[in-house]
């Protein structure tokens, strides 16, 4: 389990997929982003200044018109960047091959390191103030949370060092995450509870908390599944027992839960579908995804990286065409949404911002 001391050794694992957490900012009329500060870098990339509609209803029952704005670089950390959690002007994001925890206060281009010695961090949301995620910690796979002065305390983890959790999510100080085919949750200590299983040859890339429930998916399975959090008895067969599919999709690979409703970003596309749906179907707002992750979402869209680029679609689209907000030599690995800008991620260690004002 993890100490206030640690010294550990990085173990990046290519490929995995992550959870990104809860974004829900409400974009206010006229909110524009803030501007550059000194220090920062301003070199805008990928197309300009794009207009959508976000298909809920405005005045008049008129849906709004949202104007993105380039994407901007604000900011580098030098080395890999993934998960990222935004909290006002801080913007907290995972760096795996410095095995640190880092946070940009906007304006400035260079981040500070929040906790460092995180072997292999996985999965990032703020929850409550605190910072959630799960490292290596030896032979452990650790659940943390961590506060912004960067004190860790173990929320959970398993005494098992060749699966390491691949996802995280947390609500109200309840964390939960995936470990091999295991999913498991726990407000602290211990070895967490088992509440979910993966069905066999599959993953659990992304976890979630939201509404009081448990939310996951099955990528082989093409499952979106939930549970009240009950255990789980080890002898049932996948998914386990009291665990609900809540809607099917094609190669699932992230989650996001926004206002009663679960965001899905998978091969099939993104879809949406209520928390509370059984054996539901998605409502796909498109189907257009190639290697999609990094899924978050606001009042009026869905965004998520894919490939070299970053989209975005309203959250009432009905199959429709995503606007690219960054298409660039970059490969982007996270989003989050702030109510005025989108931020995210990339392999390479930068850090952008793209404006969003609603007209």
């Amino acid at each position: 389990m993890l100490r206030s001391s640690l010294g550990l050794t990085v173990a990046l694992l290519a490929g995995c997929q992550i959870v990104l957490g809860f974004e829900d900012h409400e974009l206010a009329t006229g909110g524009g982003g803030t501007g550059v500060g000194a220090g920062a870098t301003n070199s805008s990339s990928g197309p300009g200044s794009t207009t959508t509609s976000s298909g809920m209803g405005g005045e008049g029952g008129q849906p709004p018109v949202v104007v993105f704005g380039a994407a901007e670089e604000i900011g580098d950390a030098g080395d890999a960047l993934t998960d990222i959690a935004v909290d006002g002007s801080e913007i907290f994001a995972l760096s795996p091959p410095a095995a640190a925890l880092v946070v940009f206060m906007e304006g400035q281009a260079t981040p500070s390191t929040v906790a460092s010695a995180l072997d292999a961090p996985r999965g990032l949301v703020l929850d409550g103030g605190a910072l959630v995620t799960s490292a290596n910690t030896g032979t452990d796979s650790e659940v943390l949370s961590i506060t912004k002065a960067g004190v860790p305390t173990s929320l959970f983890g398993i005494a098992d060092a060749g699966n390491v959790y691949v996802a995280v999510g947390a609500e109200a100080g309840v964390a939960m995450a995936s470990i091999g085919l295991e999913v498991r949750s726990a407000q602290s200590g211990g070895a967490g509870t088992l509440i979910g299983k993966a069905f066999n040859g599959s993953n659990v890339p992304a976890v979630a908390r939201g509404e009081g429930q448990y939310f996951w998916v099955d990528t082989t399975a093409g499952r979106l599944l939930r549970s009240a959090g009950q255990e789980v008895q080890p002898q049932h067969m996948p998914p386990g027992n009291q665990v609900d599919t809540v809607a099917t999709m094609a190669s699932p690979s992230d989650l996001a839960i926004r206002a009663g409703e679960v965001y899905v970003v998978g091969q099939g596309g993104v879809g949406r579908v209520v928390a509370t749906a059984n054996n539901g179907s998605f409502a796909i707002l498109t189907t257009v995804t190639d290697s999609p992750k990094g899924i978050s979402v606001d009042s009026t869209h869905v965004y998520w990286a894919d490939g070299s680029t970053v989209r975005a679609i309203p959250v009432g689209a009905d199959a429709g065409q995503p606007t690219v907000i960054y298409q660039g030599s970059e490969t982007p690995n996270d989003t989050v949404s702030r109510a005025d800008a989108i931020f995210f991620t990339t392999q390479s260690g930068k850090l952008f911002r793209v404006t969003k004002t609603l007209q």
